[in-house]
């Protein structure tokens, strides 16, 4: 596990929205970068539906101590474990 969401599916736009998402960045004067906006909430999203479903298992079994370094850096998971060193 990295520390990257899949970059394919969290951040690719279709042409047209990501056209009209820099149109609106330029009209802006490029203060508000609203691909990277969007980009970010679809990711913040995810990681919290990460969460939540692992918050609802009684055990979270880990294979090594990346992943729970991953794992706890999108949000707190109590009672996880790690299976091998």
């Amino acid at each position: 596990m990295n520390d990257e969401l899949n970059p394919f599916i969290y951040k690719f736009l279709p042409v047209r929205r990501r056209s009209l998402l820099r149109l609106f960045s330029r009209l802006t004067f490029g203060r508000i970068n609203f691909i990277q906006w969007l980009e970010e909430r679809a990711e913040r999203r995810v990681r919290s539906k990460i969460i939540e479903q692992l918050n609802l298992a009684d055990l979270v079994m880990l294979c090594d101590s990346e992943t729970l370094a991953a794992v706890h850096a999108c949000g707190d998971v109590p009672g996880t474990m790690v299976g091998s060193v």
